[in-house]
């Protein structure tokens, strides 16, 4: 029940709201991403690894069909060049949110999805 789902193809995410998605993301200089999204009003996860290539077009189409509104990351990652394309092409639609590598985890992780699900 509980893994990982290998994405083959950029366009298999559905369309959602904005603002209803929180996304964690982690990648490595080889462009392996691995993904977590969350609807925060069906709390639907779906986790995803993939290999994207340099201009991110996976990465990016999950964000824009998915309707992301934040971008959770460790704050390792924050000046790699993955992350700086990332932002440089979605611009201020995504609120992208750095945390320290030992709280990317699971217990942190629902810990801030409760705190989003419940502030509305």
């Amino acid at each position: 029940m509980w893994g990982t789902q290998s994405v083959t193809s950029c366009s298999t995410a559905t369309t959602n709201h904005k603002g209803e998605v929180v996304m964690a993301i982690i990648a490595n200089k080889g462009n392996d991403v691995g993904v977590c999204s969350c609807n925060l009003q069906t709390l639907e996860v779906e986790l995803m690894q993939y290999t994207d290539q340099p201009t991110l077009p996976c990465t990016l189409t999950l964000i824009y069909q998915l309707g992301v509104a934040d971008v959770v990351l460790p704050a390792t990652s924050i000046e790699t060049d993955f992350i700086r394309l990332l932002r440089k092409n979605v611009g201020d639609s995504v609120t992208f949110l750095s945390l320290a590598r030992r709280d990317f985890n699971e217990v942190c992780g629902l810990r801030y999805i409760t705190h989003l699900s419940c502030s509305d």
